[in-house]
């Protein structure tokens, strides 16, 4: 088969492109490149309420670097992480609303802020939008938006942003997700529906394509057939994982829980699953996750001082900070860390056809909403959402374009201002050189000694 000649083509030929888009994954003999390559893919992770500078940003140099105890929490991926240090939010001095909870985090993707009339949108798109609109053409989705407990409590505002002033929401509900992703195809607009009535049977919604995916299976040689069946695998078991509660939601609230009983890790965890599936599947190129919401008040078992996320935030603000405020948020910002490794072990575990897995050829960019300031003023408080040294990582190898397997990149000692220098940086990695600024005019800096 023709390397042009890809997986959309091949299903299209046996009159059954739309329902089995899900369960057929990127095979060998279905290259959706033009050499017959496996394609990169984009995932943006975002966590709430930032972390420390003093326990996430490494010590060392650019290339000899240690971790930091939160980065720790990443494991074996941290021969893969790129830390952009020196990260600002410099569009935030021309916020017309002088609060650093506001419209800097909710556009902090877009590093555009909004106006006098209305700063709490982004005037440009998001970066998961942008990097989708350039990766996604002919695919099942530009995008594929997550997220864990986004809404109900804390900051209820969106992040991603489809245009100037239009925001999207991430899907949070594991059940709907789904069945978007595995059922919507075979009845447009009632996925739901068609999930929940094969459920309801004992079913599958694999048993409602078995006679089309027979048919696949007869046109593939061995190697594509075992790829296959690991794809239709991954997608029983996160089937299995949503269980008989699968249509119930459970509404967020600030109760304190502790790590696997956490409803945010078992949420986190199916919205993973289904990312790495789509991505594996080639439904995608581009994916986004987030965990929890803007200024999360989630509560957790193992905190010392017995306060909510963002409590913790502002405890400096009344004056009540103690070291176990700041060990607590750093712990915090590990258990997100940790998250986010499930994520990268899931995408090490899914094979590709061309060889390596799908965290081979995927990247993981990581940002949070601010940063908590180090000591400033000699009396061992820390500032609260600080603007500066905003936490962003990269994880892989974006575009196969990066210089160095991983680093401690100073951002501004390199001639960058902010954020919107490493999302341009970014979507050059990506071949998306024909953009010339990211956001806000002033980020029109490719940060170019970071590409081979």
């Amino acid at each position: 088969m023709s390397a042009r000649f890809g997986r959309r083509q091949f299903l299209e030929g046996i009159g059954a492109a739309a329902a089995l888009s899900p369960f057929v994954p990127t095979m060998h003999s279905l290259a959706q490149t033009s050499d017959g390559g496996e394609p990169h893919r984009f995932v943006v992770v975002f966590f709430p309420n930032g972390a420390p500078v003093n326990r996430w940003v490494p010590s060392g140099s650019r290339l000899n670097w240690t971790p930091s105890p939160i980065l720790n929490s990443l494991g074996s991926h941290l021969d893969r992480v790129h830390v952009f240090d020196q990260v600002d939010w410099k569009t935030f001095e021309d916020n017309p609303v002088p609060n650093d909870h506001g419209p800097p985090a909710q556009t902090m993707l877009s590093a555009n802020v909004g106006d006098s009339g209305d700063p709490y949108y982004a005037k440009s798109p998001s970066l998961e939008t942008v990097m989708g609109a350039g990766l996604g053409s002919g695919l099942d989705y530009e995008v594929v938006r997550l997220g864990a407990r986004t809404t109900g409590m804390g900051a209820d505002q969106p992040i991603c942003y489809a245009a100037s002033g239009s925001p999207v929401r991430v899907q949070d509900n594991p059940a709907q997700a789904f069945s978007d992703l595995f059922a919507a195809h075979m009845n447009p607009g009632g996925g739901m529906q068609v999930d929940q009535a094969a459920r309801a049977r004992g079913q599958s919604v694999l048993d409602l394509v078995k006679g089309d995916l027979d048919r696949i299976r007869g046109r593939l040689d061995c190697r594509d057939r075992d790829k296959m069946e690991v794809h239709l695998n991954h997608v029983r078991t996160i089937e299995r994982r949503l269980g008989s509660s699968a249509g119930n939601v459970v509404v967020p609230d600030s109760s304190f829980h502790d790590g696997e009983a956490h409803p945010l890790t078992r949420d986190a965890k199916k919205m993973a699953d289904m990312l790495v599936s789509a991505l594996g599947a080639g439904m995608t190129r581009v994916g986004m996750l987030q965990l929890s919401q803007l200024s999360s008040v989630e509560g957790f078992s193992f905190t010392r001082s017995n306060q909510v996320h963002h409590g913790l935030d502002h405890h400096t603000d009344t004056g009540q900070s103690t070291q176990d405020d700041i060990e607590d948020l750093a712990d915090i910002a590990g258990y997100y860390m940790g998250l986010v490794k499930y994520l990268l072990d899931e995408m090490s575990a899914y094979p590709l056809a061309s060889g390596g897995t799908l965290a081979d050829k995927t990247s993981v960019l990581v940002v949070s909403e601010h940063s908590r300031g180090p000591n400033m003023d000699g009396s061992g408080a820390a500032f609260s959402h600080w603007r500066f040294r905003v936490p962003h990582l990269v994880i892989g190898n974006p575009g196969g374009k990066f210089k160095h397997a991983s680093q401690l990149y100073d951002v501004k000692a390199n001639g960058g201002v902010g954020n919107g220098n490493l999302f341009l940086t970014l979507l050059h990695a990506f071949g998306l050189d024909q953009h010339t600024h990211f956001g806000h005019g002033m980020y029109d800096k490719v940060l170019s000694d970071v590409l081979a």
